[in-house]
């Protein structure tokens, strides 16, 4: 004969084991627990149907079964988008936020003129009400550096930039519009390296490097 112990052992396995196969049925056979709405934040420039184009969650599936890695992956196939974070939304909802990137440079490359963010990514094609400094550069390591460095530029020498170019991802190089070459290096200390500049602006020959801004450069041509 069972004891009241005993009974209560039973009956708490029995229990356990109805509330797991209860769990079961809800998450993968009910329809309680299936996506039924598909929620996207964050973008601007990109339409809501293109991200889901590009996330393929099917309706109706369950929730439990969502991959958002995977998903991730696939939304982040499209160069507008910086960062992906793709959320269960208990009970049927998955929300896909959007990080996009922002335009701080244009560069050219072989099929037009693109805008390109602050990791050197050319991520969509520039309009003709796009306006920023132009860079010049091999791979995204460096033209991110020369777009950086571009974005820090003092509004007092913009209008005097033609482009900034950077062929290492070391240093870059701000071209001016007369052709005369100053050396930024990166994009730290620019409020030190503008002040030093104005003063050596003062000379209108010469090229200047103050990728160090404490040992600046003035490298006046031979007559």
């Amino acid at each position: 004969m069972l004891t009241k112990r005993g009974k209560l052992t039973i009956f708490l396995v029995f229990a356990i084991l109805l509330l797991t196969a209860f769990s079961v049925y809800l998450a993968y056979f009910s329809s309680f627990l299936t996506i039924k709405n598909l929620k996207v934040n964050g973008i601007e420039r990109l339409t809501e149907q293109s991200v889901l184009t590009l996330a393929q969650i099917d309706l109706n599936s369950p929730l439990i079964q969502l991959d958002s890695a995977a998903v991730s992956e696939r939304v982040l196939v499209e160069k507008l988008v910086k960062e992906v974070e793709v959320r269960k939304g208990w009970p049927d909802t998955v929300v896909i936020e959007i990080v996009e990137r922002s335009p701080i440079a244009l560069t050219d490359l072989a099929d037009g003129r693109y805008l390109v963010d602050e990791t050197g990514v050319a991520f969509t094609r520039a309009g003709p009400d796009d306006v920023h400094l132009f860079v010049n550069a091999p791979n995204d390591a460096a033209r991110g550096l020369a777009a950086r460095v571009a974005r820090v530029l003092p509004e007092w020498l913009r209008p005097e930039v033609s482009r900034v170019e950077s062929f290492d991802a070391k240093r870059a190089t701000v071209v001016m519009n007369s052709g005369r070459r100053i050396v930024w290096g990166d994009e730290y200390k620019f409020e030190d390296k503008s002040a030093v500049l104005k003063v050596l602006l003062r000379t209108d020959q010469g090229d200047i490097d103050i990728s160090t801004v404490e040992v600046p450069v003035l490298k006046i041509p031979e007559s």
